[in-house]
């Protein structure tokens, strides 16, 4: 007894353990008892760790069978030492609290949590509407977010992969007995054990646990890091388990440059910007990259029941997502594998390969360059177009360019994210198109839209830099630009655009797609957000005398056309009848029409953009496209907002006289577009002179050449009036 009480008696019992080769203790749950041993070679975590994880399959084989008990999901697992000299009990955290022989009693305390799940569907909002979650304004003009059947509640994108179970509409429950049968019970370890690193880590390739309750170690290397390893990258809410385990559990995962980190702290109240401004709790776990062996999509392989697979170094593999979860969040599931893989092919660094032993053999189909440890590895392009340049013929993806983590952009078949060029420090933008989310038809149209790419050289249409194809995605760099249309227009103070703003960026898309058409090409999907904008900063007063004088202040935009996923070659007189394009941007007749369409159908796109631009709304959303005819020969019904009341006559002409025309044989043509009296204004002529100015510096710069003339903008009409526009310019600028 004197013994027990000293206060070396931890310590006592821990020499005692070291001198046994096993440790036996009694599992006590109710009136069942189960003997149990462990070997004493293991470190102190690894048999806590043991003896939980015989608990919770002991217990599970155990609340199956009963019949009288009222089973949840999920629990908190205690367990107890029960002393025989007293009547305490020792709750059981680490070794140190055992004793040889231990009776171990199980206590389990019902967790309770909201299964009543949001039935999601993508929506058009006519009306601003604020997100239920975050509180913001839902931007967008074309099928803005994610609205609830049952609750009728609306979320963004970006906040409808974070929502909880916790619909207010409840759902007819499940009774006790087929919940039972078909739900599988989990377990929380209520103790934080120590975290596992590259030196301590104890699990074995036999291993069914992760310690996801561990805590991150916040040593005085981490809180050195700078502020670019912290980063969120992406994150995301998925179920998770250990392979060999059917027992899923939902974590948020954060990924950084360097890390993976994944916790249960998921609070239904916070915003996903709130959750990533969270510090680190005593519940995350925090995994290295670097520790990583591989990261595999399983989606698509019958026998896997999970998205994606995370081998550990050989020593346990992490199984994320399920296929019985919905579209959406399978298709954000298979994103987010991408983003992982692809930043932790980012540190990989292109020494010489390690030797064969020193590999760990893995269940992939291609061999890379990895580091000296054998842990990071880089798989190569199947085809490769790399930038122009000397040395470059030879370097791939990684090698010419540094991923930032920037999520520009998601869509149905991957993302756009952002990078950096290493040769020039530049900016560039790197469309990823998933193979596994794509079928053979989207993949002829990925191959298509480069090949167009390539083939076209104009400034307002986006440049494409280079493009390697792997396995596994398709890399697709373009230069960046730093906004699109849509984004523009709700993030503008009224949400619309005035009209000399407008008059900038729809005579820049014209003039694009005039470059296009004269190629005998229609892009067929022009629509908000595939115009993308850059705005030119003033050129330095020194480069030249005469800016000087030149009271230009302000940023003026660069349009660019993107995606040409939907472009076809159509000449003057050809006609198409497959169906293309978004919906509610695409003319009557490429739904109506059994003569097919041509390329007229890009000025009727334009239509719904300026139609947008100018009032922050679509003339008509998805479900009326039937009726679109209709609608847009209602002009009542068309321009009856008060904000219509302010634009000019000629606009209203432009929209409805000549670009929303239902026959397409009177829909004005671009060549004549330009020539339209809504454009014939010298306040135009001046900002289009000095966008081609500030393109022309900007080129200049880069020590590159203006793929078309100095003046592309203000050279394509040759009237009197655009003449004497002109005249007027050069005497201002005396």
């Amino acid at each position: 007894m004197a013994m027990r009480s000293a206060p070396s008696q931890p310590v006592t019992q821990l020499e005692n353990f070291l001198r046994t080769d096993v440790i036996c203790v009694t599992l006590k749950f109710g009136f069942q008892q189960k003997p149990f041993k462990y070997p004493m070679n293991d470190s102190s975590c690894s048999t806590i760790e043991k003896i939980y994880r015989d608990a919770e399959n002991w217990l599970r084989s155990i609340l199956s069978n009963t019949k009288n008990l009222q089973l949840v999901e999920r629990y908190t697992l205690y367990l107890f030492r029960i002393p025989s000299s007293d009547l305490t009990m020792v709750p059981i955290a680490q070794l140190s609290d055992l004793e040889q022989n231990s009776l171990i009693e199980l206590v389990v305390v019902p967790v309770e949590i909201n299964q009543n799940p949001h039935a999601l569907y993508r929506c058009q909002l006519n009306v601003p509407t604020n997100c239920s979650k975050c509180s913001r304004l839902i931007t967008g003009i074309y099928r803005q977010g994610f609205r609830c059947r049952k609750c009728r509640m609306t979320y963004h994108k970006d906040c409808a992969p974070f929502l909880l179970d916790d619909c207010s509409v409840l759902t007819d429950p499940p009774s006790p007995t087929r919940k039972s049968a078909s739900t599988s019970l989990s377990f929380v370890n209520p103790f934080v054990q120590p975290p596992v690193t590259s030196a301590n880590s104890t699990l074995t390739p036999g291993t069914k646990t992760i310690p996801i309750y561990s805590p991150s170690s916040n040593t005085s290397k981490e809180t050195e890091q700078s502020a670019m390893a912290t980063t969120i990258i992406d994150e995301g809410i998925f179920p998770a388990c250990i392979s060999g385990r059917d027992i899923y559990q939902r974590y948020l995962f954060r990924l950084t440059r360097t890390s993976l980190t994944l916790t249960t702290t998921l609070s239904n109240s916070s915003s996903p910007q709130e959750q990533q401004t969270r510090q680190a709790s005593e519940t995350d776990t925090l995994i290295p990259l670097a520790e990583i062996n591989d990261i595999i999509l399983t989606h698509f392989i019958d026998d896997r029941d999970h998205i994606f697979e995370i081998h550990f170094q050989g020593k346990f593999v992490l199984c994320v997502g399920k296929k019985s979860d919905s579209d959406d969040l399978q298709m954000q599931t298979a994103q987010f594998y991408s983003s992982i893989r692809d930043q932790w092919e980012a540190l990989a660094t292109t020494t010489q390969p390690a030797p064969p032993s020193a590999t760990v053999p893995v269940p992939t189909a291609s061999t890379t360059n990895s580091r000296s440890n054998g842990n990071l590895k880089r798989r190569q392009s199947i085809y490769r177009r790399p930038p122009q340049g000397t040395d470059n013929e030879d370097k791939d993806l990684h090698e010419l360019y540094t991923f930032t983590g920037e999520k520009i952009g998601e869509g149905q078949f991957g993302r756009v994210v952002g990078a950096i060029r290493k040769s020039t420090n530049r900016k560039v933008a790197i469309k990823c198109i998933e193979k596994a989310n794509c079928s053979e038809e989207d993949i002829r149209r990925t191959n298509e839209e480069i090949d167009h790419l390539y083939k076209f050289n104009h400034v307002n249409i986006l440049k494409l830099e280079a493009y390697f194809e792997r396995g596994d995605a398709v890399y697709i760099i373009t230069e960046r630009m730093e906004t699109d249309m849509c984004k523009y227009i709700m993030e503008s103070s009224n949400k619309w655009l005035d009209e000399n703003m407008c008059k900038m960026l729809i005579y820049q898309v014209i003039i694009a797609l005039r470059y296009l058409h004269s190629n005998n090409c229609g892009h067929l999907d022009v629509k908000c957000e595939n115009i993308l904008i850059s705005f030119l900063k003033p050129v330095p007063s020194s480069s030249t005398n005469k800016t000087q004088t030149i009271k230009y202040k302000t940023e003026l935009p660069l349009v660019k056309l993107a995606d040409f996923g939907y472009s076809r070659i159509i000449g003057e007189h050809s006609f198409r009848k497959t169906r293309v394009g978004t919906k509610v941007y695409c003319a009557p007749e490429i739904y109506r029409s059994k003569e097919g369409y041509n390329r007229l159908v890009d000025m009727w796109s334009v239509g719904i953009v300026l139609y947008a631009a100018l009032s922050g709304t679509l003339p008509y959303d998805e479900k009326d496209v039937p009726r679109a005819e209709e609608i847009v020969r209602n002009k009542k019904l068309m321009y009856s907002n008060q904000r219509w009341r302010d634009v000019t006559d000629e606009a209203i002409d432009l929209i409805s006289n000549k670009l929303l025309v239902v026959q397409p044989l009177t829909r004005i043509r671009s060549t004549e577009a330009l020539f339209h009296a809504w454009f014939t204004d010298f306040h135009l002529y001046k900002n289009l002179r000095e966008v081609e100015k500030r393109t022309g510096y900007d080129f200049s710069t880069k020590q590159q050449q203006l793929p078309s003339s100095s003046n592309w903008l203000t050279g394509e009409r040759e009237d009197p009036v655009w003449t004497e526009f002109k005249s007027m310019y050069e005497r201002s600028t005396e």
